[in-house]
């Protein structure tokens, strides 16, 4: 397996690890798993955990049916959990989680210095996306992004994106298929944006369409959808007739 290989296999770990601890978290709070609870399921140990009082509540609440099937789901989610950070530690080893991570923290800040250049900037990575202000006169706003941004971000030169009311940095994008708007040559993308304005700032959830050429890419943001096609549609109209002109 090469380095690029194994860099995409990391960060596939590392998301399936985020969506696993995020439903962990939920049961935790769903049904009251305490720690010592959640070390059996992470074993595998399913029936040691009937003798649990996590367990006795729930056949009490829900009935013996319902109280198996949440362990045992329970118990499969902590030890993929385990194996899958064991498996990052591994890659944490061989320093391939380490480049990801500086690669996406070394285009972000430049982006974010270029969308937002009247403010300091620096990133920061984790499972959450986030904006934390700076605490001092001289310091920096903070922008939490996935190791995973440059990848998903980055190299589909979507980072700076202009709303019809202003610049967005792109924190995080997800495509998405759409038959009509695909055959239009158009590629869509589900974001999440870090929008400016009077230097206060604020994440907003929205669309990013772009239309790739060989030599330029012409992107817009909305919150809506269709808001979205309507000022891309304007803006290719406008780069045509701009290079007729020329």
């Amino acid at each position: 397996m090469n380095a690029s290989d194994r860099r995409l296999e990391e960060v596939v770990r590392y998301n399936r690890l985020c969506h696993l601890k995020k439903a962990s978290d939920n049961m935790k709070d769903t049904f009251g798993f305490t720690g010592s609870f959640s070390k059996e399921a992470a074993k595998g140990r399913q029936y040691a955990m009937t003798e649990y009082k996590e367990y006795r509540q729930m056949v009490e609440d829900y009935g013996d049916d319902t109280a198996y099937s949440a362990v045992n789901t329970y118990s499969k989610i902590c030890h993929s959990i385990s194996y899958h950070r064991r498996m990052l530690r591994e890659y944490t080893a061989c320093g391939v989680l380490e480049d990801a991570a500086k690669m996406s923290l070394q285009y972000a800040a430049a982006a974010l210095t270029m969308t937002f250049p009247s403010m300091n900037w620096s990133c920061s990575t984790g499972s959450e996306l986030s904006f934390t202000r700076k605490t001092t006169y001289y310091g920096d706003h903070t922008v939490g992004i996935k190791i995973t941004w440059h990848r998903k971000v980055k190299e589909k030169n979507i980072e700076m994106v202009k709303a019809g009311d202003g610049w967005r940095f792109i924190m995080d994008a997800t495509e998405v298929k759409m038959p009509r708007l695909n055959d239009e040559g158009y590629v869509a993308y589900k974001v999440d944006a870090l929008k400016v304005k009077s230097k206060q700032a604020e994440i907003e959830e929205g669309w990013v369409l772009a239309y790739y050429s060989e030599d330029r890419v012409i992107s817009a943001f909305h919150a809506e959808l269709g808001r979205a096609e309507s000022l891309l549609n304007r803006r290719i109209k406008d780069t045509v007739a701009n290079l007729l002109l020329d």
